[in-house]
């Protein structure tokens, strides 16, 4: 007697791991079982949306990844299936598994995604502009979060090297940053004093492209405070009379 019927709780999943990257497509294998156990070895003739393969939410149970569950005869005898997909949302999952409604094997199993390996400059953010109106002596300062293409935050970004600077818009003098910081959790810290009262316009690069919302224009900066280290007596009536 043939098995030719699958019974998904006892499906074995093969070389499945937690661990995946997103962007990067992924696979593993399943060997089809019926419910007695015995291995699979026709090709099937139940619709492949028969099989389903869903990344969902750990807290919600939504589903935010979809793969597919495919007959492979040209690597493998008929019963033998491939699963592939390739997650682009980070995160920790739970991932279903799943024939006739059944879990197979012991599905759902707990993954993760980590965020692409790559820094992606259109999808990284500029965000906790401290001000728009400023006075001379004071810094600008604000947190650029190292993005994939994907817009996840890379947390584990230390190294990205941003270029910030500020281009006065009445001058046309450009001013470069410090570099910025690493904060070791995907973000950085820029900052830059203003000494010249005029609006800028805030570009930060990453690889010579610009990051998201790049360029800002109208950073408002106004005279400071008169401060007597810094002032200068320009003329005195010489020679002075008394009374």
């Amino acid at each position: 007697m043939i098995p030719a019927e699958i019974y998904a709780p006892n499906c074995v999943v093969k070389n499945v791991v937690k661990d995946y990257v997103a962007g990067t497509l992924s696979y593993f294998d399943i060997q089809g079982r019926d419910f007695y156990s015995n291995n699979i070895v026709v090709r099937l003739t139940v619709a492949i949306t028969d099989s389903t393969l869903e990344f969902r939410n750990q807290t919600s149970n939504e589903t935010v990844s979809v793969g597919t569950i495919v007959d492979q005869p040209l690597i493998g005898p008929f019963g033998s299936y491939r699963v592939s997909f390739t997650p682009t949302l980070a995160g920790k999952f739970n991932m279903y598994l799943m024939f006739n409604g059944l879990g197979i094997d012991t599905s759902p199993y707990e993954v993760n995604v980590i965020p692409a390996l790559a820094t992606n400059a259109p999808t990284s953010t500029i965000v906790n502009i401290n001000s728009m109106v400023h006075t001379t002596g004071d810094s600008l300062v604000f947190v650029i979060e190292s993005r994939d293409q994907f817009k996840n935050l890379r947390t584990t970004s230390i190294s990205d090297v941003y270029v910030v600077t500020l281009t006065g818009e009445k001058s046309g003098t450009k001013y470069t940053a410090a570099t910025p910081v690493a904060n070791k959790n995907g973000t950085y810290t820029a900052s830059f004093m203003f000494t010249i009262a005029e609006p800028y316009t805030l570009e930060v690069k990453l690889g010579g492209v610009n990051v998201k919302d790049s360029p800002i224009s109208n950073i408002k900066v106004n005279v400071g405070l008169a401060q007597a280290k810094f002032s200068q007596l320009v003329a005195s009536q010489s020679p002075l009379t008394a009374g």
